[in-house]
């Protein structure tokens, strides 16, 4: 489809989908149009990261009981695996200039959150 067929508008604040539309965001050069942006939003995505969360949660209450019987450094490299695509995809869909936007964003608290803890989980 065409670049208008991708661009989509919510909350005032408008999510690039095209090569075009990121030209100017400085953060990535490259994106194809998503055949279906609900699936980002919908709470079949929502609801896998919830379980990824928990799991990991769940998982680091296990560690702390039982450090030495399991290899607990593969576990943690598969959650921020997960998580790091996780922001991508985010990143990707949103721009970077929306995702980080300081004004009417009321998702930036959990962004910065976000890209914070896999950020320094991948240092």
């Amino acid at each position: 489809g065409s670049h208008e067929d991708c661009a989509s508008e919510r909350n005032g604040i408008r999510y690039r989908s095209s090569a075009d539309d990121y030209e100017d965001s400085g953060c990535f050069e490259s994106f194809r149009c998503w055949e279906s942006r609900n699936d980002l939003v919908t709470g079949i995505f929502q609801g896998f990261i919830i379980i990824l969360i928990v799991a990991n949660a769940v998982v680091i209450g296990i560690e702390t009981d039982n450090k030495d019987d399991f290899d607990w450094d593969m576990v943690e490299n598969f959650f921020l695996a997960a998580f790091t695509v996780e922001l991508i995809v985010r990143l990707n869909y949103n721009g970077c200039r929306n995702f980080f936007k300081l004004r009417e964003n009321p998702e930036l608290t959990w962004n910065v959150l976000d890209f914070s803890i896999v950020a320094a989980g991948l240092l």
